[in-house]
């Protein structure tokens, strides 16, 4: 089992920022003023580029030419580390990202300092050893979770375990039937209580699983995670216009 558990290291690169833990890797890219890049892999090396799924990029990709007359090519916004002593404080023009260094987590807040996302600390990017990666989130008391694709059951997927797994399911269970037709690894996130929504992508193409409280365990508060069979744990963190 390899875990994040501290801060290694943030170092600038030519436009995003590599950070290095005790146990994942990361590249942190802010692609615009609504959009934070983390793509985080357990490897020595990353995976070259090669996304089906992406339609804006700052980005090399492999399948650029095959997109060429989809695909926008953007520069991304400047990133700079700041040391606050106990994190780094990477600031952009409308949401803060907070990396703590021990325990190791991500926290991503708006300019009035209100928590948007914020990992589990000493349990927040995993992978065990099959392979399998995991990043695991806080939960407010009052969060809605909107998205993932073709699902059944009611709109809000408060409570729900799903698997991300295209399959011909014809005659279908609208109340409980998992996995469909379409996955996409996506969904809103509405806090009624702070009276905030943001969007969190995944990209990644192999077969995932999203547990939305589903899973309880006494010795955590109260988390969601996403766990992949393979491939990086790539999250795009999407803010709000206006």
């Amino acid at each position: 089992m390899k875990v994040s558990r501290k801060l290694l290291s943030v170092t600038p690169e030519d436009n995003y920022l590599l950070v290095k833990t005790d146990g994942a890797q990361f590249q942190v890219y802010l692609l615009d003023e609504n959009i934070i890049r983390i793509r985080g892999t357990f490897k020595d090396q990353f995976d070259t580029e090669e996304s089906y799924a992406l339609v804006k990029t700052a980005w090399d990709d492999q399948l650029d030419d095959l997109f060429k007359d989809e695909r926008q090519k953007v520069a991304p916004l400047a990133i700079k580390a700041e040391d606050k002593g106990k994190e780094y404080l990477i600031a952009g023009p409308k949401y803060d990202l907070h990396i703590n260094k021990e325990p190791f987590e991500f926290k991503i807040t708006n300019k009035n300092g209100t928590v948007l996302h914020e990992d589990l600390a000493k349990r927040s990017f995993m992978q065990d050893d099959h392979g399998r990666s995991y990043h695991y989130t806080k939960m407010g008391d009052h969060n809605f979770f909107y998205g993932f694709g073709e699902k059944s059951g009611e709109l809000n997927k408060f409570k729900r375990r799903m698997r991300m797994h295209n399959t011909d399911s014809l005659g279908w269970n609208a109340t409980k039937s998992d996995p469909l037709y379409k996955m996409i690894p996506f969904y809103i996130n509405l806090d009624a209580s702070l009276n905030t929504a943001t969007g969190m992508f995944y990209n990644n193409s192999y077969d995932s699983v999203f547990d939305m409280d589903s899973e309880h365990s006494n010795y955590w508060k109260r988390f969601s995670y996403f766990e992949c069979d393979g491939g990086d744990i790539d999250l795009f963190f999407i803010g709000a216009n206006g």
